[in-house]
């Protein structure tokens, strides 16, 4: 069974410590205060196109680096190459409206009620069925690593962004309720508690040498960290799931939301941001303007762009991991 060796945790946590040292040296990213990025780009629409507009509200969001996809429930969707700033619609969208949807990079999968999968390569821009898709409807589904979860413990993984899936060799022992992954790590949790790791995109399984000590119920990841909450403490990881520790300073608030990619995590309950600039080991409010309104999805991934939305069809984007927050100049929205 593939397992992390002592070196290759200490290289992770080496090129955390890394990145750590040259935001604190150029001053990019200090935890609490303000990250310079450049605003977006004003796009306008005549009068008759902007009357025809309306706001799409998300049935499912997923990303990657600056790309994200989202649908509503009628089926449109849009996609993004430039971490939420601007929206386009996609060309061969799936047929349905996604109940799953997950992506790193490029690469996306998504299905509906019935296990019917589509799968997309650039950024959402089109879609395709996938070559051999899981054998069931999907219950959960990582954020990245494109693990995915069935009924009845059913478990499948794919290395190729989707288009292949392959039952793991010891697969988890339990029915998942919650699954996070990123690169080739991933954690999952059964109803009682009970937590499961892989370290090979889900091929092989073991119990956590040292998991949450608690019944997660918020569970975020992100290179080799990962952040857990039970809704009154947290815990954290820096070897990619394999063992927890208590924060060494927690959100200041119980989070009902949490996101998180490389170093970078954003937590949110009741329209209140905070943000961890070292892996979730230590947390401070946001320092710039943050959502208006109250999240109902939250993704981020490739470093530091979070989008997030609400079911009415309200936007926001970040570029400095969620320490400033701005409207998109063209947020998602359905031509009539």
């Amino acid at each position: 069974m593939l397992a992390y060796t002592a070196e290759m945790v200490e290289n992770n946590r080496e090129a955390d410590r890394f990145e750590l040292s040259r935001r604190q040296a150029i001053g990019g990213f200090a935890v609490g205060a303000t990250a310079a990025w450049a605003a977006p780009t004003i796009l306008t629409l005549d009068a008759a196109a902007a009357a025809s507009l309306v706001p799409l509200s998300p049935v499912g969001l997923g990303g990657g680096l600056q790309n994200f996809s989202t649908a509503d429930a009628l089926s449109n969707w849009m996609y993004t190459a430039d971490g939420g700033d601007t929206w386009t619609a996609a060309v061969t969208p799936p047929p349905f409206a996604p109940v799953l949807l997950a992506g790193q990079g490029l690469d996306a999968v998504t299905m509906d009620t019935t296990g019917d999968y589509r799968r997309t390569v650039d950024g959402g821009v089109t879609w395709s069925s996938p070559t051999a898709p899981p054998l069931f409807v999907a219950t959960a589904i990582s954020q990245s690593g494109a693990i995915v979860a069935g009924p009845a413990d059913g478990f499948a993984f794919t290395t190729d962004g989707g288009d292949n899936w392959t039952a793991p060799t010891t697969p988890p022992g339990l029915t998942a309720l919650l699954l996070t992954g990123t690169g080739t790590s991933a954690l999952t949790m059964s109803a009682a508690g009970t937590y499961s790791h892989t370290t090979n995109s889900g091929a092989d399984w073991s119990t956590p040498t040292i998991p949450p000590s608690f019944t997660a119920t918020v569970l975020a990841g992100g290179g080799t960290n990962f952040v857990a909450t039970d809704g009154s403490s947290y815990e954290f990881s820096s070897n990619g799931g394999l063992t927890f520790g208590p924060s060494t300073a927690e959100p200041p608030f119980v989070a009902a939301l949490i996101s998180g990619s490389g170093l970078d995590f954003v937590a949110t309950s009741g329209g209140t941001w905070a943000l961890s600039g070292d892996g979730g080991d230590n947390w401070s409010l946001a320092a710039g303007p943050v959502p208006a309104f109250v999240p109902t999805f939250l993704a981020g991934s490739g470093g530091l762009t979070f989008v997030a939305a609400d079911a009415g069809g309200n936007w926001a984007f970040s570029l400095d991991g969620g320490n400033t927050w701005v409207t998109p100049a063209t947020p998602p929205q359905i031509l009539l």
